[in-house]
């Protein structure tokens, strides 16, 4: 096996040998679109179908045969008795309310002003403010046109007397927090702090009328030539925020004499009262206006024939003091105005739920809401005020300064 030996044979062949190039692909059909759609599913509905309602008349029924439960009628009946003797308790309580006499009963005297009184000229008038401030106000009864007199006002304040003379009689004075305002009847203008004299102020030409605080900060003044001006105090400072002239053209047109030039004319205020946004004004001639503070336009009211002298409000009624000392009451919802049968009345004040009605020798109290008399008592008087505790402060004719309390 060693020695074998390999021989290779060739065979020679004639095949000869060619590339062929095969293409090759794949075809398919063409997208088909088909579009196709539902009918809409239609709503089974079902139909009920009842007998329609006969309606009687009810004017064809018959008492008989309507059906109330007993027990239905009995609380109905229940329910009305009981209203009225809710209305029975009502009246009773509001009776005795109108019918309980009150007394006024005497604290205490803080001063007589005879044996402090250094001068001639006498006290007329007695001013209340917060913190048991009291003012006394002196001057001459009798003037002419003009005032010519001097005259001063004492401030009390914590156990502290304090005087301020003043060029001419005071007619008013405002405690406004811890400021007084004092109004003369030259027209001045005097703002005082701690009883100190602090501005003096000649805006009016005519003595001074009415002092009334308003929204914080504002005081309105207004002087017997019809003269009404807004004040704002800030800083120790009284500044003028508008003026408005009343005339005889504001005058109700029964009250109005004149026409043409005339209307222009001053015509006469002596109070104003403040109720929310809104003045209550009266002349000296009978007219009541009311007007809106933003644009002053004075809007009749009412007339008092007798003329108006003086004029407070209490639970959503004006009284008025007319100048021949009768009392009409003016209420504000219903726009009534009535007479009293009180009459010879010289001054008038009142507290939330008291009128005081002051004549020469006797001191009256009503009751604001029922305006029902609560007590008469003879006692001279020369000036009463509430103070900030509802209790009476009163100068009396021997100058003494007492206070009382209503019980």
């Amino acid at each position: 096996m060693d020695d074998a030996t390999f021989k290779t044979i060739k065979l020679e062949s004639n095949w000869n040998v060619e590339n062929e190039t095969f293409q090759s692909g794949i075809q398919t059909e063409p997208l088909q679109i088909i579009n196709r759609s539902t009918s809409p599913i239609q709503n089974n509905s079902i139909d009920v179908q009842t007998e329609l309602e006969n309606v009687t008349s009810i004017s064809n029924i018959s008492p008989s045969n309507i059906k109330i439960n007993p027990k239905l009628i009995e609380r109905f009946i229940f329910y009305i008795n009981e209203s009225t003797y809710i209305d029975e308790y009502i009246n009773i309580l509001i009776n005795l309310r109108r019918t309980t006499k009150i007394k006024m009963i005497f604290i205490k005297t803080l001063f007589n002003l005879t044996k402090i009184n250094t001068t001639t000229l006498l006290p007329f008038s007695v001013i209340t403010g917060r913190g048991n401030r009291i003012s006394i106000l002196y001057g001459e009864e009798i003037h002419d046109a003009w005032c010519s007199h001097t005259s001063k006002i004492v401030m009390h304040f914590k156990n502290q007397e304090k005087s301020i003379d003043l060029s001419s009689c005071p007619t008013k004075l405002l405690y406004h927090n811890q400021y007084a305002i004092i109004g003369q009847m030259n027209g001045q203008l005097i703002l005082s702090k701690e009883n100190e004299i602090i501005q003096i102020i000649l805006e009016h030409d005519y003595s001074i009328s009415s002092l009334t605080s308003f929204q914080n900060n504002n005081i309105v003044s207004a002087s017997i030539d019809g003269k009404i001006i807004i004040w704002s105090l800030k800083n120790d400072n009284l500044k003028k925020i508008k003026e408005y002239q009343v005339m005889i053209s504001d005058l109700p047109r029964d009250l109005r004499q004149s026409t043409g030039k005339d209307n222009k004319k001053h015509t006469s205020v002596v109070n104003i009262c403040c109720i929310n946004d809104q003045f209550i004004i009266g002349g000296e001639t009978g007219a009541l206006w009311r007007c809106n503070i933003s644009d002053m336009m004075l809007v009749p009211i009412t007339t008092i024939n007798d003329g108006i002298e003086d004029f407070t409000i209490i639970c959503n009624t004006i009284v008025i003091l007319s100048s021949f000392g009768k009392i009409y009451r003016y209420d504000i919802k219903t726009n009534v105005i009535d007479d009293s049968e009180y009459e010879n009345i010289i001054s008038i004040c009142s507290s939330n739920v008291h009128l005081i009605l002051l004549s020469e020798n006797n001191i009256k109290v009503i009751d604001g809401l029922t305006f029902e008399e609560l007590m008469s008592e003879d006692k001279k008087f020369i000036d009463v005020k509430f103070d900030y505790d509802n209790n009476l402060v009163c100068l009396d004719a021997k100058n003494n300064i007492n206070v009382y309390s209503l019980v």
